[in-house]
């Protein structure tokens, strides 16, 4: 459901009922329900404090969590992230 709301659509082109809350409403219940896609998505919103207050620190656990469940996306940007912080 989150995807529903996102910025750009798989055309690339704006989404006209973009709304970032309801993203991380949407994320945050399949993220609890151990989704990994789920909890990488939900952790760019917490980065950018888009929709949200901005919380680094929950951003990078947002990406442990979806690089522990599996997701291949999760690890390279869990790794990514890393990297950034401890150059």
């Amino acid at each position: 459901m989150g995807q529903q709301y996102e910025n750009i659509s798989f055309l690339g082109i704006p989404n006209p009922i973009y709304n970032a809350k309801k993203c991380i409403y949407w994320y945050t219940k399949a993220c609890n329900q151990r989704h990994a896609e789920a909890c990488n998505n939900l952790s760019n919103f917490y980065a950018k404090g888009e929709g949200c207050q901005q919380n680094f620190d929950f951003s990078m656990e947002l990406l442990k969590r979806s690089a522990e469940l599996g997701s291949v996306l999760g690890k390279k940007n869990y790794k990514r992230e890393l990297k950034r912080i401890f150059k």
